[in-house]
């Protein structure tokens, strides 16, 4: 029951962070001067449906001065507030749905403040997703990590629960196990951000594109009881893999 609840809370986290993610992979700004013409652009060839609100310093809410142009929409910032942009695309993964406030001023706002301090070690649930089949390609570190007995012991010294599992893992029904779903959108979720980014950065025709550093995988994902994501990082060795286990887990 637990453990249900757990996933429940992480798909609820895992839906605003795609949102939010799919506009930062865009290199949308987060704030612009007064009068300074704002350009949000998409890869080409989306069928994008744009939506465009302003609210003003004072609260007062007005429509911008919008003009769209194919894979763009062009905004008239008319007033200090902030802009709030929608973008449906027809795209089957990656910039599917996406909100983006920008603030416009003739300076940017406050930066929020730091990230808070990890919570207390409590119960987690550990899972580290890789392509299987890509295995033979990865460093020895990070081979290293996904074979790791010594995290297994760890955790299971716990009582926490470590999975080690292919992006592509299915039940007896063929369907993702509903304990690993939350886990695995996510990680498809980097997959498809990274291949945005990827097009957006193409390099001129003729050139290859660098595969260094170009996989959201293999992943180690940590949430704790309430569902609440605390590390997600790509894997780079076993000793990294280690200490977030130990840091969230309890030494």
């Amino acid at each position: 029951m637990r453990l249900k609840r757990m996933l429940l809370a992480l798909l609820a986290v895992l839906a605003v962070l795609a949102a939010r993610s799919r506009a930062a992979a865009l290199d949308w700004p987060e704030a612009v001067d007064v009068g300074q013409l704002l350009v949000l652009e998409v890869p080409a060839g989306l069928v994008c449906q744009w939506t465009a609100a302003g609210t003003d310093y004072q609260g007062t809410a007005y429509e911008p001065a919008i003009r769209e142009f194919p894979g763009a929409l062009v905004i008239e910032t008319r007033y200090a507030g902030t802009i709030t942009v929608g973008l449906k695309t027809d795209a089957k993964r990656g910039v599917l749905d996406v909100r983006w406030a920008i603030f416009i001023g003739d300076q940017a706002p406050e930066p929020p403040p730091g990230p808070e301090p990890p919570p207390p070690p409590g119960e987690i649930f550990a899972v580290l997703i890789e392509e299987t089949a890509e295995r033979l390609r990865l460093t020895e570190g990070q081979r290293a990590a996904v074979t790791s007995s010594e995290a297994h012991a760890l955790m299971k010294a716990r009582g926490y629960q470590y999975r080690v599992v292919d992006i592509d893992v299915v039940d007896a029904d063929g369907k993702t196990p509903r304990e690993l779903a939350p886990f695995i959108l996510l990680a498809r979720n980097h997959q498809a951000e990274l291949s945005q980014i990827v097009e957006i950065q193409k390099p001129p025709a003729g050139r290859p594109v660098p595969t260094a550093n170009l996989s959201a995988l293999p992943r180690l994902i940590i949430a704790n009881s309430k569902g609440a994501v605390l590390y997600d990082q790509p894997v780079v060795d076993e000793a990294t893999n280690l200490a977030a286990l130990k840091r969230f887990g309890g030494n």
